[in-house]
């Protein structure tokens, strides 16, 4: 699993209500139960917070970012076989975010996680893959940190996902190629392939035919066996107070 290391921090801002009331208690409810083991929570080190990376970036929706990081949090470090140091071991779970504009919970995974950087010849790299100065070039020219995950410019993005319900698709499709190898490769008492696919969407990728058509196929083919999460606020839509 990609544990989150305790001598680093939780980059999500600790402003408005949605964070006082709700994300603050629950995170500190975690480190109460020892599920949650960091010294600070919600500013970084340096100073910056999410509503600070967003003002410099003049963008940066960060009501998912904020809403999900207990449920990030859990299935990177509890859920996930993944391994930071090795990020394309081929039998790794994969992580897709659907809503690739909350690019920030990506971010933060990797950089929290260690996850080490690859080159174009499929090497591993002595750095990491985001590192801090790039998660504060948030939404900046030639930052590791784009304002959505771009496969094969930042090592650990499985696929790249910007128009809503595009992740939700690819993970059915990651899904059937999983079987495929698993049909291919594996024997009794040596499989080989038995990842698995976690996706995260938001209720914009649900109202997207893309989705719901994979989805469908997904079921007729018996391949969902695999965990899809989504993100809905009642008072939020796209990420932004109404």
């Amino acid at each position: 699993m990609g544990n989150l290391h305790s001598d680093a921090l939780v980059f999500f801002g600790a402003t408005g209500d949605l964070a006082y009331k709700k994300i603050f208690p629950a995170l500190q409810g975690m480190v109460k139960r020892g599920h949650l083991n960091v010294p600070v929570i919600g500013v970084a080190k340096s100073g910056w917070n999410l509503d600070q990376l967003g003002a410099r970036a003049r963008s940066g929706h960060p009501g998912t970012p904020m809403a999900l990081a207990p449920l990030i949090y859990t299935i990177w470090n509890r859920a996930m076989r993944f391994d930071p140091q090795d990020p394309i071991w081929p039998n790794r779970d994969r992580f897709v975010l659907s809503n690739g504009h909350a690019s920030m919970l990506l971010w933060s995974a990797l950089h929290l996680t260690r996850t080490r950087a690859v080159n174009a010849d499929y090497e591993t790299l002595g750095q990491q893959s985001v590192t801090l100065d790039d998660i504060r070039r948030f939404r900046q020219l030639a930052s590791k940190a784009p304002g959505h995950p771009e496969y094969h410019w930042v090592s650990g993005v499985e696929t790249t996902t910007g128009p809503l319900g595009q992740g939700v698709a690819t993970s059915v499709g990651m899904a059937m190629a999983e079987k495929w190898l698993a049909s291919q490769y594996n024997r009794p008492g040596f499989e080989i392939f038995d990842y698995n696919i976690y996706a995260v969407c938001g209720d914009g990728c649900l109202m997207e035919g893309v989705a719901s058509e994979a989805a469908s196929l997904a079921a007729h083919l018996a391949h969902a066996s695999r965990s899809l999460r989504t993100s809905r606020h009642d008072s939020w839509h796209m990420d932004g107070t109404c």
